[in-house]
Parts: structure tokens; sequence; C-alpha cells
């Protein structure tokens, strides 16, 4: 296990976009080493012992609920059957035969003992027993009903219920504990990735400004040259079709690396949820045993809960939101390789193109883009390629064009024919 590493960006020798990871763990490691080999843990098992104590922790969770479950189960049938045999004078150390014979004498008390023996120890007792019982029968059940009592008096006497609440608090404490500093730890991850993310953006967008201005700018300005010129040789289309796979190829870099993190974020965001839902039930449990067993280390370990599910909740929230803004990160770097790959097959429109082979729409956008106000004179003559370069000043003359129009016209011509 590595302590979390600060992710820097930067660039490859060959100009392409990378993510290197600098640092190494060797302080962290130098420092758990030691306290693991008291425990007999190699430094690379760290992890499978963090894993194996949080499955121990919830298994233990399991195991206890049952527990205090039984105690007070067995608790309540014990103050049952000390105020039952109060009423009816059974004593745990009073003489069966003595109790029996009291019994049959008065039948409503020996109906009401036959229905509490089916009712609370119904394992014990014969449904099959009718009104012909007998008094030995009947003194074999007050037997069964001390022993039952005395057995219970020593479980749940109020020293032993204490003794046997304050094991289970002593219990449920230890592992709370290991609960929250695992949940902590998870905290502790999730705040530096979130914090790695913000760092990572901000990195990208300033090398994002500066691949625009550096290339993807200079890439359309040069298209917009071409659209006016009309022609494009084909050595500069593929010089300018390099650079354009160039600057795809680092901004598909980024958004790989961009992936991986709002992937990392999602899954921070779920394991935060679900911790934070863990540690809600576990605070609920602690303040339900401090009811029942005050103590005031179960109360601050169940206000540690509830503060630890709270951060897991707003870390999550963080998580999201970071997320976010990774993905609308990536829409941004995804709408320019679609605005270059458009550019590519733009700039292969006019590769070896002729002014010769222009049509009349041809014309006409050439000369919108280089003289608007006389397209349409243009459009009207239907005049096209080969028109366009045989043009004098007569020419334009007889079109209508006054004298300003016809010098700019007649100067943008001879860039063309060059």
């Amino acid at each position: 296990m590595a302590r979390p590493k600060e992710t820097t960006w930067t660039e490859t020798p060959e100009g392409e976009a990378d993510f290197l990871v600098v640092g190494d763990d060797a302080v962290f490691k130098d420092m758990m080493e030691p306290v693991l080999k008291e425990f007999g843990v190699q430094y690379e098992e760290l992890d499978e012992l963090i894993i194996s104590l949080s499955a121990n922790s919830i298994t233990h969770l399991f195991n206890v609920v049952p527990q205090v479950w039984n105690i007070l189960a067995e608790k309540k049938l014990y103050d049952e059957m000390l105020s039952f045999g109060k009423q009816l004078g059974i004593k745990p150390g009073g003489a069966c035969e003595c109790i029996a014979e009291q019994l049959m004498e008065d039948r409503s008390m020996l109906q009401r003992f036959c229905e509490f023996f089916a009712k609370r120890l119904p394992k014990q007792f014969d449904p099959n027993m009718g009104d012909d019982v007998t008094s030995e029968q009947v003194s074999r059940y007050v037997k069964k009903f001390q022993d039952k009592f005395s057995k219970l008096e020593e479980k749940v006497n109020p020293d032993a219920f204490q003794k046997s609440m304050d094991w289970v608090n002593r219990i449920h404490i230890v592992f709370s504990l290991i609960s929250l500093a695992i949940s902590w730890k998870f905290l502790w991850d999730s705040v530096w990735s979130i914090h790695n993310a913000s760092k990572l953006m901000e990195e990208m967008r300033a090398d994002l400004g500066k691949l625009r201005e550096d290339e993807i700018t200079p890439i359309f300005q040069f298209l917009g040259k071409v659209k006016k010129e009309g022609y494009l040789g084909r050595h500069h289309y593929e010089v300018y079709c390099e650079k354009i796979k160039s600057a795809i190829k680092t901004l598909e870099g980024w958004r790989k690396q961009i992936a991986s993190e709002k992937e990392r974020m999602q899954s921070k965001a779920v394991n935060n949820s679900i911790s934070a839902v863990a540690m809600t039930i576990s605070m609920f449990s602690t303040f339900g045993l401090n009811a029942l067993n005050p103590s005031r280390a179960l109360q601050a370990i169940g206000v540690l809960q509830g503060g630890t599910a709270a951060l897991n909740v707003g870390v999550a929230v963080l998580s999201m939101s970071q997320y976010n803004r990774l993905n609308n990160l990536d829409v941004e770097l995804r709408k320019e390789i679609q605005r270059l790959t458009q550019a590519q097959k733009d700039l292969a429109t006019y590769v070896g193109q002729s002014v010769y082979d222009w049509d009349n729409a041809a014309v006409v956008e050439w000369v919108q883009a280089v003289h608007p106000a006389t397209a349409n004179v243009f459009a009207e003559n239907n005049v096209d390629g080969a028109d366009l370069l045989e043009m004098d000043d007569a020419t334009m003359e007889s079109m209508g064009l006054t004298l300003f129009h016809r010098k700019k016209l007649l100067r943008k011509i001879d860039e063309l024919k060059r």
C-alpha cells in the first residue's frame, strides 16, 4: 500500500502530453515497516490486513447484536419468572412437593402456572397434560421452573447483567474504533484524490490554453486564408495535416487521463456514500447500547460515528462535483477534436484545385470573402473560374462595377493568378 501520491502534468520530449507521478512512498514505508514488523505483518500486506480487519469488524457486529438480544431476552424472562414466582409463592429454594401440594389445592393457580409454563418455557412443557395431572407431575414442573430460574439468576442478576453488558460495550468500542480508522483512511484517500483532480484540471486548462495559442488557432487562421484563396498546395496540406494530427493526439491523451480521473471520482463517491450509510447504522447501534448501559466512551464513539458519517456524505458530494467538472472539461476537449477533424476535411477540399475549375458558386463564395458588396453582381452574371481569371477593367466596368470595386477585385485576382 502506498500513501497518496502527487500527480503532475507534463509533456514528453516528443511533444505528446502525458502525466507523470512524482514522489514515492519511501517515507511512509520507512515509518510503517518497524511498527508492522512487531506484529509479523509485511508492509506489502497492509492493504490485506485493513480489508481483513474491516471484514472482522462487520462480522463481529452481526455477532454482537444477537448476543445483546439474547442477554436482554434472558433478562426479560428472569424478571417475568421472578414476578410470577412471587405471586404463586414459588421460591428457588422451596421444597417442590410442598409447592406442588399448594398448586394442586388451588386449581386456578395451577391453571395459571401451566399457562405460564406453556407460554414462557414451551420446550419443557407437555401440551398433552390435562386435568388429570398428578402431584408428582406438578412437582417435576416446579423443579424445572426452579432450575431454570436459578440458571437465569446466575447469568442475569444485576451484577452478572452489568458484567455482560460491559463486556459487550468494550467489544463494540474496540471494533467501532477499527471501523472508524478504516473510514478515516477512505476519507483521507478521497480528499487527496479530489485535491489531485483539481490540480490536474488547473494544469490541463493552462496547457489547453497554450495549445490553442500555439497550434490550434494558427491552424484555423490558415484554413481561413485557404478559403479566401481557394487553393492549397499538396505540401502545405500535408504539413497542416500533421499539425492537426499532433493536436488531436494530445487532446485524446488528455481525454484518457480525464476518463481515468472520472472513474476514480465516481468510485470515491460510491465508496464514501456506502461508508456514510454503514457509519450511520453503527452510530444508531452505539447509542442503542448506550441507552441500555450508559457509558461516556459509547457516547463519544457515537458522536465520532455521526461526525464521520457526515464527513463521508460531504466528501461524496465533493467527489461527484469533481466528476461533473471533469466531464465538462472532457466535453470541451471533445469539441476541440471535432473542430480539428472538420478543419482537416475542409482543407482536403482545396488540395490541388485550380481556380479554372471553379463553378459560379465557388466564385461567388470567393468574392463574398474578399469583397462582399459585389458578390451579387458575379452571381447574376454567372461568372465561373475561367471568366474570373480573364477579367479586366473593361469587363468589370461593363458589369456595372465602380472604379473602386474594380481596382480592389483586380488586385485580388492578380493574387489568385500568382
